[in-house]
């Protein structure tokens, strides 16, 4: 929550959107209000926020900017899906601990999200450690969710932009 109250004030002049994972802590012992977490000029979108045993999500959009929330009628519930003027944005967290029920309901939700006729955006923390995303390549077994991630990632096309250590790769 202190990297959160930071961002708060921070000079945002030229940022009309912000996506945050893990909004929440991983132990809630306190509730905060959603209201504490507004930044002036903004409109904020939250998913699971101070839910136990969620992250939660929270995604900032310019007050002048077009946006509204999407429903997406899934079982996976770490995600927030918005329309932006004319761009959809999927915001995903994925546990590390994720078990191969959630990760089958994360494709398909992602399947669902890439039918919507448009622009798309998909960020978001997958937790794909053992991915080389230089070479595109899983040291995980064939089986793993990472290789199924790929495979996906390459049927449907999608560029890839990862930040690792502070750039984009």
């Amino acid at each position: 929550m202190d990297e959160l109250k930071l961002i708060i004030k921070t000079d945002l002049n030229d940022v009309n959107l912000m996506a945050i994972t893990e909004i929440n802590t991983k132990c809630i012992i306190e509730g905060i209000e959603q209201n504490e977490i507004n930044i002036n000029g903004y409109r904020i979108l939250t998913k699971n926020f101070m839910l136990p045993k969620f992250r939660g999500i929270a995604c900032y959009i310019r007050n002048h900017l077009n946006s509204t929330l999407i429903d997406l009628k899934t079982n996976f519930n770490e995600f927030l899906c918005v329309k932006i003027n004319c761009l959809f944005l999927l915001i995903i967290y994925r546990s590390p601990h994720s078990d191969l029920n959630n990760n089958q309901h994360l494709i398909t939700l992602l399947e669902e999200f890439l039918k919507f006729r448009g622009q798309k955006i998909i960020l978001g923390d997958f937790n794909l450690p053992t991915i080389d995303w230089n070479q595109l390549h899983s040291r995980a077994s064939d089986k793993s969710f990472e290789n199924l991630f790929l495979q996906f990632r390459g049927s449907q096309k999608m560029n890839i932009l990862i930040e690792i250590d502070g750039y984009m790769v």
